[in-house]
């Protein structure tokens, strides 16, 4: 009996393990179809896009019902049409649905076709399975299919156990098995079979008398009991001797359910007679539960279900005795229920074998997932790691691209500037060639008129007076005073006959022959015909003769120019060619003075324009400080300080903050020619040189910010001129804490009359203004109040398109954290606080700047955002608490910045106190433009006066 448990077991083992399967030779074979798939391979197929096949269940309609795959490709062909001889047509016919028909109709047009049932496989197919082959290979000739059917290895059974995820319920067990133990209709197997005996047949019995029937249940019964008590007599009296050689039989084994002698409820074994029944005769089954309660074989623990080996004398074959009715039904049933113990038995144990099967296949799958996703975190893994490596690679293309780019535009914009400077160079060696030419026939014409004057010098003898001819008319120059006996840009020399010039007049005074009186001589006049040298004076440069003599003039009315100019005085000799000059050196210049008439690098292109719109020269990158310089000469009140040369008595040489008035110098210069209406462009090397000897970062040829030139050149400017001489002593902190506590508005002139007792100048009047500074307290809640001086406002922009002045300078007053930098006066450390800045004092020439540069660790950008800001007024009372009166301002002035912050250009757009029109300045380009289309994303500095602007009062000769 153990071992063919064993047997079965292992049977039943090697049915339902999906995962060992015996392929037969022939489908192994190179070169042959298979012609059976795995529940694995087939679940391969679902991953693969471009496969296609069909799968046919031909299980019962009920079964399919109950469970069957989730798959598109599945059609489900019910064993109960697929009959032998059938054809593919015919089978298609009898389906119910469309759909499976559709579905079953593209059996050739797939490339496998993949038969199912419960368990079939290769070697062992049901019929059912073999007849659909059959009724779709050889019995299908319209549309053939691509390949034979192959059969899904070990069936719906096998893949329910392999991926029950994929089917509408998971069963342990065919349902045709389990209806049949659950009570179903279906007729149990019968399993009453007869074995030959291997042993001697036993000696012959007597036999036994007929025993008469009773007639009433009461003698039925007392005649039952009768024959129990025999049968147990019988047992006790013959020994069991158990012949395990034979099969045994249990449900031919009678049980008398009778109380034993001593009152136990042990159950004796009744020996069987001689007689045996055959199996047609054997009642039909009776379900325990319609038994008698007193009858039912579990009642007491040694009985057949708990104790399942009797003792019993297998050495013949048993007959079944049936003593009565009562006994045959008791003897049927005991039969039916141990068949159908064993079955259950059989059941479990193949359960619990498929259960181990089942656990060993989670457990690989388990082991596999965690492969595939040890697996899969690699990929993953290398996956993050290469796009890392493709980042950090992106990163470094861009940053060699940006790089190269950056390399590229500097090349461009140094062979630019190259080309530039070489084109100035060539245009400089042009006009330094034609200023040579000039110089030399200018020299020529005045060695001819020296020729002529001795030659009549000589001939007359005597005292003659000549008339010089009227001087021709010159471009109307801006007076200035200018040192004694030193000529300026602009005066007129004329030659003397001793040799050597002198400032000339209407005619030239020498001493006569005899030295007692000086006598005039007659120029020639430039009418008169050519003389024997047939050269004339050249016209292209001005006369520097008559620009002398008119100079001195204009300065001295009334005397003659050797008086005027006694430095240098000419007397004459018995022989006028040997005339001896006389020196006074009493009149040295101081350094001042030798500053302002030194010779200066304009390099001017002479034309007649209006005054102050002269264009400057681009010197390479100069841009910033042409624009900024426009903006400044347009200012009037600035403008006629420097053409009155009042700020010469200004100039401060002690002030170690100063630049020992260089730069108000320079700066006087470059005005002096913007405002003389005789030059069409000039070159402010000398300003830009100046600036950059006293800060070097303005001294090559870089591109730099226009306003960090503005606020160097107005210090610069503040500090040449300040009226302060000696610097006072600065008041203590105790004094600065006392102004603490006086009024808002007494503590700010306080202030401003400290800082006016440091720095006093025109620039301090004109451009500065004073901010109060609230900083609040985040601990205490305790506020300190300072003003400060300021003579710009840069004003932060709003990230967006377009915005307006209003919401910039509300942007600048708006509060601000302080992240423990500051320390508070009152908790004596530092703390978070508040700063908050408000407007006190405007000046009457207001500059705003906007921040469009914007700085982000290593990159930069320009906001690229359009600013709206009003041009003809500007209120800004609304800002200023401690404004009395409202003060409205006027723009008057724009610098513009064009490009990014890799590369840009400055303009300049300014209205002309002169015109009153506005015109674009670009270097040495001067157009007039409109004030309305400047309101552009260029937009970078702008100038309000809240003084109207008049042209300076300047007299022009």
């Amino acid at each position: 009996m153990a071992e063919k448990s064993a047997k079965k077991v292992e049977k039943v083992a090697s049915e339902s393990k999906p995962t060992v399967i015996s392929q037969p030779k022939a489908a192994t074979d190179a070169g042959q179809q298979q012609l059976n798939i795995t529940s694995v391979q087939l679940y391969s197929l679902l991953s693969e896009k471009k496969s296609s096949f069909l799968i046919v269940d031909v299980r019962k309609s009920s079964e399919f019902n109950l469970s069957h795959m989730t798959l598109e490709q599945l059609v489900s062909v019910p064993e109960e049409i697929v009959k032998p001889g059938c054809t593919g047509n015919q089978i298609e016919a009898e389906l119910k649905t469309e759909t499976e028909k559709q579905k079953f109709r593209q059996r050739s047009q797939v490339e496998l076709v993949i038969l199912v049932d419960w368990k079939s496989t290769l070697i062992n197919m049901s019929p059912t399975i073999k007849t659909m082959k059959d009724a779709i290979t050889k019995w299908q000739s319209s549309s053939p299919l691509r390949k034979e059917p192959v059969i899904l290895e070990g069936g719906y059974e096998t893949w329910t156990y392999t991926y029950p995820q994929l089917t509408t319920k998971s069963l342990l067990a065919q349902p045709s098995l389990t209806n049949g133990i659950n009570g179903s209709s279906q007729e149990t197997p019968d399993l009453n079979l007869s074995y030959p005996s291997l042993e001697p047949p036993p000696a012959p019995k007597p036999e036994i008398p007929p025993v008469q029937q009773p007639t009433s249940p009461e003698e039925r019964l007392s005649a039952e009991a009768k024959t129990d008590a025999d049968a147990n007599k019988q047992s006790r009296m013959t020994p069991n001797i158990p012949n395990r050689a034979t099969k045994p039989v249990p449900k031919e084994i009678p049980v008398n359910l009778a109380t034993s002698p001593k009152g136990s409820n042990k159950a004796s074994v009744v020996p069987p007679p001689a007689m045996t029944v055959p199996a047609a005769t054997v009642s039909p089954v009776i379900p325990p539960s319609s038994l008698d309660t007193s009858a039912r074989v579990p009642a007491s623990p040694d009985i057949a279900l708990k104790t399942p080996k009797p003792t019993i004398n297998r050495g013949s074959k048993p007959a079944t005795v049936i003593s009565s009715s009562s006994d045959s039904h008791l003897s049927a049933a005991e039969s039916s229920f141990s068949m159908k113990t064993k079955q259950e038995e059989a059941i479990l144990e193949s359960l619990e074998h498929k259960q181990r099967l089942l656990s060993m296949n989670i457990e690989e799958l388990q082991k596999k997932l965690l492969e595939l996703k040890a697996e899969e975190e690699e990929k993953n893994s290398e996956k993050v790691q290469n796009e890392d490596n493709m980042k950090k690679r992106n990163e470094t293309i861009e940053k060699l691209r940006q790089e190269r780019k950056m390399k590229e535009f500097e090349d461009q914009t140094r062979r630019e500037m190259e080309e530039e400077y070489s084109a100035d160079v060539e245009k400089l060696k042009r006009d330094k060639e034609d200023m040579e030419r000039n110089y030399r026939r200018s020299m020529q014409d005045i060695a001819e008129e020296r020729r002529m004057i001795e030659e009549r010098l000589a001939l007359a003898g005597g005292s003659v007076a000549a008339t010089v001819p009227a001087a021709p008319v010159v471009p109307p120059v801006v007076s200035h005073v200018a040192p004694a006996g030193i000529p300026t840009v602009g005066s007129p020399v004329a030659p003397l006959a001793g040799g050597g010039f002198a400032a000339a007049s209407s005619s030239t005074t020498l001493a006569s022959p005899s030295g007692t009186q000086p006598f005039k001589v007659p120029l020639k006049s430039e009418d008169a015909p050519p003389s024997s040298g047939g050269l004339k004076r050249s016209h292209s440069s001005p006369n520097i003769a008559r620009l002398l003599e008119n100079h001195a003039a204009f300065e001295n009315p009334g005397v003659s120019p050797s008086q005027a100019n006694p430095a240098t005085n000419y007397t004459a000799t018995a022989d006028p060619r040997r005339q001896t000059p006389t020196f006074s050196r009493n009149l040295k210049p101081q350094h001042a003075e030798v500053e302002a008439a030194r010779h200066r690098n304009l390099q001017p292109v002479y034309a007649h324009t209006y005054p102050g719109l002269t264009g400057l020269k681009n010197l390479g990158n100069t841009c910033f400080m042409n624009a900024i310089v426009q903006c400044l000469n347009n200012i009037s009140p600035l403008a006629e300080y420097f053409l009155k040369d009042a700020y010469r008595k200004h100039i401060n040489y002690v002030n170690p903050l100063g630049h020992k008035g260089r730069i108000a110098e320079e700066f006087a210069v470059v005005v002096r020619a913007l405002w003389s209406g005789q030059y069409r462009h000039i070159s402010a090397f000398d300003l830009k040189h100046t600036v950059g000897q006293c800060q070097p970062m303005f001294l090559g040829n870089e591109q730099q910010d226009a306003q960090e030139f503005l606020m160097f050149l107005l210090d610069g400017l503040s500090e040449d001129l300040n009226l302060v001489q000696r610097r006072p002593v600065a008041i203590s902190e105790k004094e600065k804490e006392r102004f603490q506590q006086l009024a808002e508005r007494d503590h700010a002139d306080l202030l401003w009359d400290e800082h006016k007792r440091f720095t006093n100048s025109l620039i301090v009047d004109l451009f500065q203004g004073q901010l109060k500074q609230t900083i609040t307290c985040k601990s205490c809640g305790n506020h300190s109040v300072d003003f400060q001086v300021f003579n710009c406002l840069s004003l932060p922009i709003r990230p967006t398109s377009k915005c307006t002045l209003n919401e910039c300078i509300e942007g600048f007053l708006q509060k601000e954290t302080v992240q423990g930098n500051w320390k508070c006066p009152s908790c004596r450390r530092h703390q978070e606080a508040t700063i908050k800045l408000d407007i006190w004092k405007l000046p009457p020439i207001l500059i705003i700047q906007f921040k469009r540069f914007k700085f982000e660790g290593m990159w930069r950008h320009k906001i690229q955002s359009v600013i709206h800001f009003p041009i003809d007024e500007l209120d800004l009372s609304k800002y200023v608490p401690g404004l009395e009166k409202k003060r409205k301002y006027q723009l008057f002035a724009v610098v513009n910045h064009f490009g990014t912050m890799e590369g840009g250009h400055y303009t300049a757009l300014c209205k002309n106190v002169t015109t009153k029109r506005w015109f674009g300045f670009d270097d040495p380009e001067v157009n007039e433009k409109d004030i309305y289309q400047s309101r552009t994303s260029a937009a970078y500095i702008l100038f309000y006066t809240s003084a109207e602007l008049r042209s300076p009062s300047v007299t022009y000769v």
